[in-house]
């Protein structure tokens, strides 16, 4: 009887565990000016694979590309880059919550500014199109025409 105990509280354990690794990570994030809230999966974070470097370096690039021809404009957009499952944007007493996760891959962006609706760009055929779809909607968000066509 006493191993029998043993081992249901053991998998009882380690049941827990699994479920409590599993919950999903929700960032907030304060929007004070025009933002652009980048995320990936929680999981990319620590990733090793080739795949998620890359991944995350399409995205990098994208937003390398948005400052820039936002730049040219003298436009000063605030970048914040979160790894998660869902995100809560706050401005002005007003809560926003998107679950990203369930988004196409969990990669892109949301653009964002106090009083606005929020814009979000998701990878869905690869991270590689957020370098074309970023800049694109950038321009058309905050009519930044310098964004339009702005792909490396």
């Amino acid at each position: 009887m006493t191993h029998r105990m043993c081992l249901v509280a053991s998998l009882l354990v380690s049941l827990w565990v699994q479920s409590s690794s599993a919950a999903e990570v929700t960032r907030r994030v304060l929007i004070q000016g025009p933002t652009i809230v980048a995320f990936a999966p929680p999981s990319v974070e620590t990733a090793t694979d080739e795949g998620a470097a890359e991944a995350i370096a399409h995205l990098q690039f994208a937003l390398d590309d948005v400052s820039k021809c936002a730049s040219s404009k003298h436009v000063k957009i605030k970048v914040v880059f979160v790894y998660a499952d869902a995100i809560e944007m706050r401005d002005s007493g007003t809560t926003r919550a998107l679950a990203v996760n369930r988004l196409g891959q969990g990669i892109g962006g949301v653009l964002v500014a106090p009083g606005r609706q929020a814009h979000v760009v998701a990878s869905r055929e690869g991270p590689s199109m957020l370098q074309e779809l970023l800049p694109e909607a950038v321009s058309a968000y905050w009519g930044i025409e310098a964004c339009h066509g702005a792909v490396r």
